[in-house]
């Protein structure tokens, strides 16, 4: 099966393989670490779902992570539930419901508030580690920026990790522990249950640094937020909460070619290809706002050849869904799940609700200690001595997500406009996927105008003194202003063709479906001039 493994993999290489060269955010970072002020997005988006891809976690000393990077995913006001114990395993609840946050609703105003979201393939017991704090998950805030990061500060980082509860139930298999390479299963467990918990857990806290905890003294974080409201993000919730269970022993689950196996142990089993941490990261925006379609896992080989899931690509995904395609009202009557959406906020009086909506904001994090360019070779390293700025990520022709309609031939299509011949002989092979000279570095350009200062649009802002701000705010919203005016046009010209006039006639004679079109167009028009208004009053 690993053989059949490895030869998929390898042929998805040989389809396409981009070392995406992230190009830093910041011209010259006098504050390392500083990114979006979190007070400002929890004020005006209070429910924020971020997305963030990172590149290859590189160690100074040790094994280093996969060459396709990480993803994760943070949740704004949700919390652990604590009524179920400081555990990293209890399920996660909107905090408003918690007693403490109820008797003392200020708290709430907190911008640290929310639960990081990771997985990590050591994990056992769990498909993911729930991390309390915005500041704990992603290590922004925790040094002041001038201090140096090596392993006493690792020590100080991991001990608050521990003390915060993000490693409390939280079991990691024996390759995880660099001590236990050449032990047998029953001397490991032997000297593992002879420590002390906090000593455990410490030793987790940091097997887990730089993945789940404190990901950004680690690697170079890429992120993307993307406001939701109170009830979507409890359903964001729930699905995060249904996401984790592991599948039960003796049930349907991986197989070979187009048959499924059963599930043999009670772990969890991290896998590249049938489930990695890019699938948790995105299922759950994907049911609740169906902006891509869900990407699925534990399939038979054949099948799971097409849900593929790269943090990267999902990372561009995500953002040219929301931030690039046109506001289209033919696109989200077409796509049932984007309909149902809209339409559900409209049914329970919310007015409807579409992702595609200003606070949709692109963010890059520097690795811990970095100043200027990663890629110059003038870049400064001083106060990172545990972590080497590796800069780059994987990036493969996807399969999986993108819109329900685009086809496998059309993505292939891509890749043969994209790519004319990279490989004439093994030797002309050898030498592009070992030169980072010769390679196609697609996603720079496309990173580069989402993060860098003085983009068009503002997507993302900048600041002289290396703090991210929102002084682009202003020109974010007029962008979006300009998007609901042509979707507002897009809407009447839609009003004036011969298919509205069809339904609208069919409508008045009972024909449901007509009725139902009928009401998503006036309902599409009534949101988009409410949102107008909105950020015309921003504006002001």
């Amino acid at each position: 099966m690993l053989k059949v493994q490895k030869v998929f993999i390898a042929f998805l290489l040989l389809m396409e393989v981009n070392w995406a060269k992230f190009p830093a955010g910041f011209k010259e970072t006098v504050s390392p670490g500083t990114f979006a002020p979190p007070h400002v997005m929890s004020n005006m988006y209070p429910y924020y779902y971020k997305y963030c891809a990172s590149t290859q976690r590189t160690p100074f000393e040790g094994e280093g992570g996969g060459i396709g990077g990480h993803a994760f995913m943070f949740l704004s006001k949700v919390c652990i539930d604590k009524r179920k114990g400081i555990n990293s395993l209890s399920p996660l609840v909107m905090c408003e419901d918690l007693p403490e946050y109820k008797s003392n609703r200020k708290k709430l105003n907190n911008p640290n508030l929310g639960t990081g979201i990771t997985v990590d393939s050591y994990l056992k017991n769990t498909i993911y580690m729930n991390v309390p704090g915005l500041d704990l998950f992603l290590g922004v805030g925790l040094l002041n920026g001038k201090d140096i990061l090596d392993d006493s500060g690792r020590n100080k980082v991991s001990e608050y990790a521990v003390s915060k509860g993000a490693t409390n139930g939280v079991l990691f298999k024996k390759e995880a522990y660099s001590w236990a390479k050449s032990m047998e299963a029953t001397e490991f467990s032997d000297k593992l249950s002879k420590q002390r918990d906090k000593e455990k857990h410490i030793e987790i806290a940091k097997i887990a640094f730089g993945t789940g905890i404190a990901i950004s003294y680690g690697r170079n974080l890429y992120c993307v937020n993307i406001p939701l409201n109170k009830r979507l993000m409890k359903k964001m919730v729930e699905e995060s909460n249904e996401d984790r269970k592991l599948v039960k022993v003796g049930e349907k689950y991986r197989g070979r070619f187009l048959s499924s196996g059963v599930k043999k142990k009670a772990v969890y089993e991290w896998d590249m290809f049938f489930k990695n941490c890019t699938h948790l990261a995105i299922n759950s925006l994907a049911k609740v706002t169906g902006i891509f379609p869900p990407v699925m896992t534990d399939l038979p080989l054949f099948k799971q050849f097409t849900q593929v899931a790269i943090p990267a690509n999902y990372f561009v995904e995500i953002f040219d869904n929301l931030n690039r395609e046109p506001i289209d009202i033919d696109n989200y009557w077409s796509d049932k799940e984007k309909r149902r959406v809209f339409q559900e906020s409209v049914n329970l009086g919310e007015g409807g609700f579409i992702p595609q909506r200003p606070g949709t904001i692109v963010e890059k994090i520097p690795l811990y200690g970095t100043i200027g360019n990663p890629h110059s070779k003038v870049v400064k390293n001083k106060l990172n001595r545990l972590f080497k700025n590796n800069d780059y990520v994987l990036q493969v022709l996807a399969l999986s997500g993108s819109s329900r309609k685009k086809s496998i031939k059309n993505k292939f299509h891509w890749f043969k406009e994209k790519v004319k011949n990279p490989f004439q002989s093994a030797a002309d092979f050898k030498e592009w996927f070992s030169n980072f000279r010769t390679k196609d570095f697609s996603l720079k350009s496309r990173i580069t105008r989402y993060t860098t200062a003085g983009d068009k649009r503002e997507f993302s802002y900048y600041h002289p003194q290396g703090k991210r701000t929102f002084e682009g705010l202003s020109d974010h919203y007029r962008f979006y202003l300009n998007r609901y005016n042509q979707a507002l046009l897009k809407v009447g010209m839609r009003k004036k063709s011969k298919f509205y006039k069809d339904r609208w006639n069919l409508s008045k004679k009972g024909d449901k479906k007509a009725k139902e079109y009928i009401k998503f167009v006036d309902d599409f028009n009534n949101y988009l001039r409410k949102q107008k208004k909105k950020v015309e009053q921003f504006l002001r």
